[in-house]
C-alpha cells in the first residue's frame, strides 16, 4: 500500500477541559481503496464468502506472545502503562521517580531487547508442537513492535530499533508455521488516562502526544469495549477509527498475516463500518495472495467473517459447538511477564488443548518474554514437555475434528476421517473403561497410539477397555479405534472428472453446501461413473462407495481450498486426481503473457498430496495426467503456449507420482495419439479439452485396467 503524506491535525472530542486526541490525516480515497475480488464491506459478503480456514482448524495448536516496553517494570501486568498512573502510581513513583519525570515514555529506551532472536523463538514454538504464532503487533500502550510510516513510536525507531515482527514472520514461517498479528489500538483511546492531577503525569505533555493520544477522559462507553450496562456507542472519534483502519491496512500489506487477533475494544456494533472495510480489504488481499486467512475476534464483534475468541480457558465453552473457535490462555497467571509469573505445568495445558479439541476449538497458549528478548527456563520447560506429548499422540491432534458431545465424564473424542476415531482417556487406572457413545457394532479393533491391540468387549450395549498397564501419559493416554468401513474409491478434480460437464453449465454446488451422498453430476457421461459401472458390472459382491468430487472449471487452488472437506473428511482408500487442464488454460485464455508457472503449481499439488498422505499413509494414489488437444474451442493463437504448458504439467505429475509411490496414467498421450491428423477427433474431443462419452470410456478403460493390475480395487 502506498502510504500517502500526511500531516498532524486536531481531532476534537465533546470533552472539556482536556487536551484533545492527536491524529493523522486520512482521506476518504485511502480508507476506500482495496484489492478487487468478492468480498464487500457487508455482513451478507461475509456470511456469504468467507469459511474458517482449513489450516486452521487442523492446526489446533497456536502460540501468543505478550512483549513490549511493558516487560521492562515487570510488575503489575502488561496492563503497566495504565496502572503506573492509577493504582501503581505510589510503586511506579517510589522505584522509578515521579510520573512527570519518569513516564511511561522512558521504559521505552530500557526495552532494548537486547538478546532476542527470532530464530531461537521460532525453534521453541515448533518444539512445543504450536502450528501458528501470534504476537502482539501493537498493544493497549501505543508502543508499534513493527515498521511503520504512520508513526514514529516503533521499535525500530525505539528501543530494539529492530523491526519485531518482521523477524518473527520470517522465522516463523521458516519453520512451517503460520504466522498472525494482534493489533490492540482501538483500546488506546482511553486506556492511559490517569487518576493522578494530569500535571503530575507526562501523557499531555506535547511533545509525546503522538505516543499518548494524549489519553481521553474515559466515559460511561470505555475504549476498552462495551459493558452490559453500556453497550455502546463507541467513544472514540471518527478521526481516531480512520486512523486505526488505517494503519491495520498498512500492517496486511507490510506482512500479509495469516490471522489477525482483536481484543474487546472493537465490540461496539457502532464500529461495524470500519471493521467491515478492514474485513474487506484484508480478505480481497488474501485472495490475490492465494493464503487463507481469517480475523479472530471476541463475542459477537464480526457478526461474519471471524473466528471467535475466548480470553482464558475457564471461559471456553464446555461442550460441543456447532461454530469453530480459540481460547488466548497465558502460561502464566498473567500474560505479560512480572517477575514471580506463576506458571501453568503442561499437563493442565494438554487437558485445555484435549477439551478444546473435542469440543471445535483451538487452544492459543500465550508465552511471556522478558525485556531482553529472553523467554524464561521455567515456561521453556513446560513448552517442551508439551511438544513432547504432541511428538506421541499428534496423530489424535492435528488434523482431526471433534466427535460426539464431550461435555461430561472422563473421556474426549476426536476423529480423522471416516474410520479413524480418537478417545482421550483423562483419568484411566489400567482397569476395565467405558466408551461412552460408541457401538460395539462399528469397532473393527482398538489400539494404543504407538502400541498394540488392546482387549474390549460390549457389556448391556456399553463398550469396555479392558485392563490394561497404562502408558505413563500424565493426563491422559490415547487410543486408537478403527471402525467398520466398506472400500472407498474417491475422485477429484476438474471438467473432466465432473460427472456431466455438458450438462452443468459451470453451476456445481461449492463443498461446504453439499451432502455426502451428492455427486452432483452423477447422472453424466463421466469416466468415473463408466470406471465405477465396469468394476461393479465384473464383480457384483464388490463393496465400494463410488465418489465423485470433480467440479468444472476447477483449478489447483480449488482443490487446496476444499481439499479437507472433499478428500481427508471422506478418507478414500483409493484417491485419483486428475487436475492442470483449467489452470493452464484459463491462465492462457485470460490474456497471460509469461509462461505458465508450472514451479508454482506443481508446489501446490505436492501439498495436497502430502496433507493425503499425512491423513492416511496407506492411501492409494492415482495421478492423471491433465491433457489438451487441438480442438474446435481452443483458441489458435495460444494452443501452442496451452499445449506447451500442458506438457510440462503432465511430466511434473509422472515425477509426483513417483515421488508418492502413486500410478500414473497418461491421458495427455492417449488423446494426442488419437487426434494427431485424425479428421474424425471430435469423436474423442469436442472442445480440444473435454471428451465425448467415447472419449471419457477411453479414460475409463485405462483406469480399470491399472486398478485391477495393481490390485488396488480387487
Amino acid at each position: 500500500m502506498a502510504v500517502a503524506s500526511f500531516m498532524i491535525m486536531t481531532a476534537f472530542h465533546d470533552l472539556s477541559a482536556q487536551a484533545p486526541r492527536k491524529t493523522i490525516e486520512v482521506t476518504t480515497e485511502q480508507l476506500e481503496s482495496c484489492p478487487t475480488g468478492k468480498y464487500d464491506a457487508t455482513w451478507e459478503s461475509l456470511e456469504s464468502n468467507y469459511s474458517v480456514p482449513e489450516w486452521f482448524k487442523d492446526a489446533k495448536f497456536g502460540i501468543f506472545i505478550h512483549w513490549g516496553p511493558y516487560t521492562v517494570p515487570a510488575a503489575g501486568s502488561e496492563w503497566y502503562p495504565k496502572h503506573m498512573y492509577n493504582g501503581l502510581s505510589k510503586a511506579h513513583h517510589e522505584k522509578w521517580g515521579p510520573q512527570n519525570e519518569f513516564g511511561y515514555k522512558d521504559f521505552i529506551p530500557l526495552f532494548k531487547a537486547e538478546k532476542f532472536n527470532a530464530d531461537e523463538w521460532a525453534e521453541l514454538f515448533k518444539a512445543s508442537g504450536a502450528q501458528y504464532v501470534i504476537p502482539t503487533a501493537e498493544h493497549h500502550d501505543g508502543f508499534a513492535m513493527y515498521d511503520s510510516d504512520l508513526t514514529e513510536w516503533t521499535s525500530v525507531k525505539y528501543g530494539p530499533k529492530r523491526d519485531v515482527i518482521a523477524e518473527l514472520s520470517k522465522a516463523v514461517r521458516d519453520k512451517g508455521m503460520r504466522f498472525g498479528i494482534s493489533n490492540h489500538r482501538v483500546e488506546n483511546w482511553d486506556f492511559m488516562y490517569p487518576s493522578l492531577d494530569p500535571d503530575s503525569t507526562d501523557l499531555f505533555d506535547p511533545k509525546y502526544a503522538s505516543l499518548y493520544g494524549p489519553p481521553q477522559k474515559p466515559t460511561e462507553n470505555s475504549g476498552m469495549g462495551p459493558s452490559e450496562e453500556h453497550p455502546g456507542p463507541h467513544p472514540q472519534n471518527d478521526a481516531f477509527m480512520n486512523e486505526w483502519q488505517y494503519r491495520v491496512m498498512e500492517i496486511i500489506d507490510k506482512y500479509q498475516p495469516d490471522l489477525i487477533y482483536f481484543d474487546n475494544g472493537i465490540n461496539y456494533r457502532t464500529m461495524d463500518p470500519w471493521k467491515l472495510k478492514i474485513a474487506r480489504y484484508y480478505y480481497n488481499s488474501a485472495d490475490k495472495w492465494g493464503k487463507e486467512v481469517s480475523i479472530q475476534s471476541k463475542s459477537d464483534a464480526y457478526k461474519a467473517g471471524s473466528i471467535r475468541d475466548f480470553e482464558r480457558e475457564s471461559r471456553a465453552p464446555k461442550e460441543k459447538t456447532s461454530y469453530y473457535w480459540q481460547v488466548d490462555d497465558p502460561i502464566g497467571h498473567k500474560f505479560g511477564y512480572v517477575e514471580g509469573l506463576k506458571l501453568q505445568n503442561a499437563d493442565g495445558i494438554i487437558r485445555s488443548l484435549i477439551n478444546n479439541i473435542s469440543r471445535n476449538g483451538n487452544l492459543c497458549l500465550n508465552v511471556s518474554p522478558k525485556s531482553d528478548g529472553t523467554i524464561p527456563d521455567d515456561q521453556k520447560k513446560e513448552l517442551y514437555a508439551v511438544g513432547k506429548w504432541l511428538s506421541k499422540y499428534g496423530e489424535a491432534v492435528y488434523g482431526t475434528r471433534a466427535f460426539g458431545e464431550n461435555k461430561d465424564g472422563d473421556v474426549r473424542y476426536t476423529s480423522k476421517g471416516r474410520r479413524n476415531l480418537y478417545a482421550f482417556l483423562l483419568k484411566w487406572d489400567g482397569k476395565s473403561a467405558e466408551l461412552p457413545g460408541i457401538k460395539a457394532s462399528d469397532i473393527e479393533e482398538i489400539t494404543m497410539i504407538g502400541g498394540g491391540k488392546l482387549k474390549w468387549n460390549d457389556k448391556d450395549g456399553k463398550v469396555f477397555v479392558e485392563t490394561v498397564t497404562p502408558a505413563d501419559d500424565g493426563p491422559a493416554t490415547v487410543i486408537k479405534i478403527k471402525l467398520k468401513s466398506d472400500l472407498t474409491a474417491l475422485f477429484i478434480g476438474d471438467s473432466i472428472t465432473d460427472g456431466g460437464w455438458g450438462r452443468s453449465a459451470g453451476k456445481a454446488l461449492p463443498s461446504s453446501k453439499r451432502n455426502k451422498t451428492d455427486q452432483n453430476h452423477n447422472l453424466g457421461h463421466s469416466y468415473v461413473m463408466l470406471s465405477a459401472a465396469k468394476m461393479m458390472a465384473e464383480d457384483p459382491k464388490l463393496k465400494c462407495n463410488w465418489l465423485n468430487r470433480g467440479i468444472s472449471g476447477n483449478t489447483i487452488y480449488n482443490l487446496k481450498k476444499r481439499w479437507k472437506e472433499d478428500v481427508i473428511d471422506e478418507d478414500p482408500d483409493v484417491l485419483t486426481v486428475m487436475v492442470g487442464i483449467n489452470d493452464v488454460y484459463k491462465y492462457y485464455r485470460d490474456g497471460g503473457t509469461e509462461d505458465f508457472d508450472v514451479n508454482g503449481w506443481t508446489s501446490a499439488f505436492r501439498d495436497i498430496l502430502n496433507q493425503a498422505k499425512n491423513a492416511n499413509p496407506s492411501v492409494k494414489i492415482i495421478l492423471m495426467s491433465p491433457f489438451v488437444a487441438e480442438g474446435r474451442s481452443v483458441d489458435s493463437n495460444i494452443y501452442p503456449q496451452v499445449k506447451k504448458s500442458i506438457d510440462q504439467c503432465a511430466d511434473r505429475v509422472k515425477k509426483l507420482a513417483k515421488e508418492f509411490g502413486a500410478e500414473y496414467i497418461d491421458t495427455n498421450n492417449l488423446f494426442n495419439s488419437l487426434t494427431s491428423g485424425n479428421p474424425n477427433s471430435t469423436r474423442w474431443l469436442w472442445d480440444g479439452i473435454h471428451p465425448t462419452p467415447a472419449g471419457h470410456q477411453l479414460i475409463a478403460n485405462l483406469w480399470t485396467e491399472r486398478a485391477k493390475k495393481k490390485k488396488l480395487i480387487f
